[in-house]
């Protein structure tokens, strides 16, 4: 099982020995692509339940309110963005 979200970006997520997480992100949402070997990002389900746990509120904690505030009003702006750029084409 790896851990994926995705919004504006597909973004990965891994969490070392010292639980330390590492967020890799990948922007190009039209040519997406896996950043590292799929080893690296998968865990064992049962094996490594507590660190998946320990992700999991890891993740949820760097998404809190105050968080996803801020990135709601950069969606906002992307959205505003790129319908801007499809009229400018038209």
């Amino acid at each position: 099982m790896s851990v994926v979200t995705f919004d504006t970006a597909i973004t990965y997520y891994t969490i070392s020995q010292n639980e330390e997480i590492s967020v890799l992100q990948v922007g190009d949402i039209l040519d997406p692509f896996v950043p590292l070997p799929l080893a690296k990002l998968s865990y064992d389900v049962r094996a490594d339940k507590d660190k998946l746990e320990l992700l999991i509120d890891k993740i949820y904690n760097m998404y809190s309110s105050e968080t996803v505030s801020a990135q709601k009003n950069q969606r906002t702006i992307n959205q505003v963005c790129t319908g801007a750029a499809i009229a400018a084409c038209s």
